[in-house]
């Protein structure tokens, strides 16, 4: 890969082409490469297209993103954009690491959301992002979009599966009350331990709202 980056870069083309470029270099590598090539784009500034399944390469070397499934075009938009105003529910899933969190439910038009199995007040200041929409919904929060709070006190109630530690931050996987398994990003000094029951309440700003039917965004 590095040396038909060089031969490449030595006939100073104005336009590049990618196409998986890292798919066969192990994790450490990986990394180096990416790095070598947006610090050769951010020097030589020639337009670079970069295919990639990878969204981690995708959201770090990008200036603008084309997300396409099945061959259609899902959205085009900067890292930023992307990852703050998903288009509808496949981009959602797609960009960002850990994955978003999925809540089947119903909005009441009030802007009110019911959650499935979570019952009706289950989002409780969340609930506010639904608006005037009325009908099925599919509700997505980001692991960071949770504020952890007591059984008592929190819109959602779990336990601790699984806990991820990653330094500065921990991954906990929390089943819920009906069964359904979500991600949260936690304070690593919190130290909350599996089989710990805790609550969940997803901060307003962090949620995102799709049509159930369609995939597409709401607001």
């Amino acid at each position: 890969q590095r040396v038909a980056i060089g031969r490449a870069i030595v006939r100073q083309p104005r336009v590049m082409l990618f196409d998986e470029p890292l798919s066969n270099l192990d994790a450490a590598l990986r990394s180096q490469v990416r790095f070598e090539i947006g610090r050769l784009h951010k020097q030589l500034e020639p337009t670079i297209v970069y295919v990639t399944h990878d969204q981690i390469e995708a959201m770090t070397l990008a200036d603008r993103i084309v997300v396409m499934h099945e061959g259609v075009v899902q959205q085009v938009g900067s890292p930023r954009e992307l990852y703050r105003t998903p288009a509808n529910l496949y981009v959602a899933g797609f960009i960002g690491s850990p994955s978003m969190n999925f809540f089947q439910g119903r909005a009441d038009g009030s802007g009110r959301i019911g959650l499935s199995g979570l019952g009706e007040a289950g989002l409780g200041e969340a609930g506010l992002v639904g608006g005037r929409h009325e009908g099925p919904v599919v509700l997505g929060v980001r692991p960071d979009g949770f504020r952890i709070d007591t059984p008592q006190t929190g819109a959602l109630r779990g336990r601790v599966v699984l806990s991820e530690y990653l330094g500065r931050e921990t991954f906990l996987h929390v089943q819920l009350v009906n069964g359904e398994v979500v991600t949260v990003e936690a304070d690593s000094r919190d130290e909350i331990a599996i089989g710990s029951e805790i609550g969940l309440t997803p901060v307003d700003t962090a949620c995102h709202l799709f049509d159930s039917a369609s995939g597409k965004r709401i607001g």
